[in-house]
């Protein structure tokens, strides 16, 4: 019984240590971030995006194309973060289907035509998909926009 309710209690614990980190509104999130890393801040009036140059108690400071701002805490609804870039994982998923696609291709039309004729069609059919789902993975938009402030907490 005593192992069942420290379970309980750690499983509680945990929950809430989760809660606390997936939780957007406090302004305390906004220091996590590293000066330079690209951020949109969203007021009730418009929208800056630009590189984090710094957060203080009562404002954010972003640098824009336009120079420097300070936007005033109480005017920020939210803080947007780029998430980190997934190319490198994008190309490899597009090589992976590229190749299955050639090798489906192959088994198929590739039969066909090597009982036509007696030339070589493995390369001809595997090499083009692949390379046309390498390149789709590598030019796909990548790396989302996280929230980590909300002022209205939700």
């Amino acid at each position: 019984m005593k192992i069942l309710s420290r379970i309980s209690l750690l499983s509680v614990l945990c929950a809430g240590f989760l809660f606390a980190q997936l939780s957007t509104d406090s302004w305390n999130t906004i220091g996590a971030i590293q000066p330079g890393h690209k951020i949109r801040v969203e007021t009730k009036d418009s929208k800056y995006t630009g590189a984090f140059a710094g957060a203080g108690a009562e404002s954010v400071k972003i640098d824009t194309s336009k120079g420097q701002i300070s936007i005033a805490r109480a005017d920020v609804r939210r803080i947007y973060s780029q998430s980190g870039s997934h190319r490198f994982r994008n190309t490899l998923i597009g090589t992976g289907i590229g190749a299955a696609i050639g090798i489906t291709v192959n088994a198929t039309l590739g039969a066909l035509l090597r009982n036509e004729s007696d030339e070589e069609t493995a390369s001809f059919l595997l090499v083009p998909p692949i390379a046309i789902g390498a390149a789709l993975g590598a030019i796909l938009p990548s790396g989302t926009m996280k929230k980590v402030y909300d002022s209205s907490g939700s």
